[in-house]
């Protein structure tokens, strides 16, 4: 699919409608990854939202968050470097592309996120370690893991990589 075929718009959070958000929710939820992201709790926790869209149809999305602060302190406990937190106060997340839209989605994404005044801050992010396509994505876009990898709580056969990538400027 050629590139051009697909817009990215980043909205902050006040920008979003009900219909927005019940439609980046939606397909965060189809992926799952998360534990049924709400509304509220994307209101709550979430700085930028980017979608990605072909024609009328939701292809992609991602988000730059601002943590809860006990779950951002536990991603950098569980992975044995506690006391890097607070020099990453953003977090990267909430990135799922439909299945019919793959390839190269992720970049986008990213990129559109990156651009924004927050996404230049340091950004940390976590990463299921059997996902290679995101860990190549993610990696490509200047993050780097740090300490080790931990189980996760939604699936407790897998592990968590948290990663993290400089501030830009």
């Amino acid at each position: 699919m050629a590139d051009d075929q697909f817009t990215s718009n980043v909205r902050s959070i006040d920008a979003c409608s009900p219909h927005d958000l019940n439609a980046f929710c939606a397909l965060v939820n189809k992926a799952g990854e998360v534990a049924n992201l709400s509304p509220d709790w994307v209101r709550q926790h979430g700085l930028k939202l980017v979608f990605v869209m072909k024609q009328n149809i939701l292809a992609a999305v991602g988000a730059l968050k601002k943590p809860d602060p006990g779950y951002h302190q536990a991603c950098f406990q569980k992975a044995g470097v506690q006391d890097q937190w607070p020099l990453y106060p953003v977090e990267v997340g909430w990135l799922h592309c439909d299945k019919a839209y793959r390839g190269g989605m992720g970049y986008r994404v990213l990129d559109a996120l990156f651009a924004e005044p927050e996404g230049r801050q340091p950004i940390y992010g976590t990463v299921r370690t059997d996902n290679l396509v995101a860990l190549h994505v993610i990696g490509k876009r200047g993050f780097k893991p740090i300490g080790s990898p931990y189980r996760s709580k939604e699936h407790p056969e897998a592990e968590i990589q948290l990663l993290v990538r400089a501030g830009s400027g």
